[in-house]
């Protein structure tokens, strides 16, 4: 007799194999509880309250006829460049009306890529289209905080809701507030979409130079990209030729304000210039600063940029007084406050895919 060794197939039955054995079930991913589940509900609730708070406040100023004075400049630029006049000639022409002559220094020059987009549409109607930076604010607060804890993304909303509306009556023109948009957004997707990131914080460079420090962190980030450095040549590019065109508009006997301490403002470090804006801007700064450091530890490049941006910008805020500086900084660590909270608790959510939504529950 012959002894054949049994021959295992492949997906078959082979020595051993028990016959009334069934195969293991696959594992599938729980759901999470309702008690961890991100409230995203709740953080869409608070957001459309904020939009459309900062809206009712900005429409109340408006029609008190409440002005300040930057704002004053630039609605008069805008109604100009409607007349037919280029940005660098009706800015001047409204820095004349505000300080008596001509500036006599470059840097009295915005860079006129808001004011270019902002013309394209009736001035009036600016009151209302404020809304896409505010909204776009709260989505990326939403969504860097979601991660961190089930109230993480309602708390981001809240935190630089209370921004937006501070902005809304006086600044809703000023160019700090059509940038950060493009920074919270560039936060929001930089670990998972560096080359739109690029393009984002480039943005945000463009309209207002505040917002460079962020760029320059996200660079030496990914100093061997390509479209990194694409962006970087199209906004020298620009800026050499910002200098040289503005240089042509300035009067050598005109005026420039100084760009030194005027004294300490409130509103240099928190929404609306007042004791309890403060005291929020400090707490959410601060734990936001806290929270961007913890995901920087982590490897996020979010938290690095978040770190290096916020703490350059919050020193110059504070040393010039200039209290919209205040919006290149504050709502940008504002979003990462959940995290800080979640860090002094010894939750901090893991790494760069903590700074993605949650997947819904």
């Amino acid at each position: 007799m012959s002894i054949v060794a049994p021959v295992e197939r492949s997906g078959g039955v082979g020595p051993g194999h028990d016959l009334g054995a069934t195969a293991p079930a696959r594992r599938t991913p729980a759901a999470p509880s309702r008690s961890t589940a991100p409230r995203d509900g709740a953080a869409l609730l608070v957001g459309l309250v904020f939009l459309g708070l900062a809206l009712l406040v900005g429409f109340r100023a408006a029609a008190g006829q409440t002005w300040d004075v930057d704002e004053r400049a630039f609605h008069d630029t805008l109604v100009s460049m409607h007349h037919g006049e280029g940005p660098y000639a009706a800015l001047r022409d409204a820095l004349i009306t505000k300080e008596g002559a001509a500036p006599s220094n470059v840097r009295a020059y915005r860079l006129p890529t808001l004011a270019w987009l902002q013309a394209l549409v009736p001035v009036g109607s600016l009151r209302w289209l404020v809304a896409i930076p505010f909204a776009t604010m709260l989505w990326a607060a939403w969504r860097i905080g979601r991660p961190h804890g089930p109230w993480g993304g309602t708390a981001s909303v809240a935190l630089v809701g209370f921004w937006i509306v501070g902005a809304s009556p006086l600044l809703y023109l000023h160019h700090e507030i059509w940038a950060a948009p493009l920074l919270l957004a560039g936060l929001a997707v930089v670990d998972r979409r560096p080359r739109l990131a690029a393009v984002l914080l480039g943005g945000a460079v463009a309209i207002r130079e505040l917002f460079a420090a962020a760029f320059v962190a996200g660079l030496a980030l990914h100093r061997r990209s390509r479209t990194w450095w694409a962006v970087t040549g199209v906004l020298a590019a620009g800026g050499i030729a910002h200098v040289i065109v503005a240089s042509r508009y300035l009067d050598p006997d005109g005026v420039q304000p100084a760009l030194a301490w005027d004294g300490f403002q409130l509103g240099s470090i928190g929404p609306a210039g007042s004791i309890a804006g403060a005291v929020l801007g400090v707490v959410g700064g601060g734990l936001g600063l806290l929270g961007a450091a913890a995901l920087a530890r982590r490897g996020s490049k979010a938290g690095r940029i978040a770190v290096v941006h916020g703490v350059l910008a919050m020193v110059a805020t504070i040393a010039v007084g200039r209290t919209y500086w205040g919006y290149s900084w504050g709502p940008a660590l504002a979003c990462f406050a959940p995290a800080g909270w979640a860090a002094l608790r010894g939750r901090l959510a893991g790494g760069p895919a903590s700074l993605s939504p949650a997947p819904a529950s």
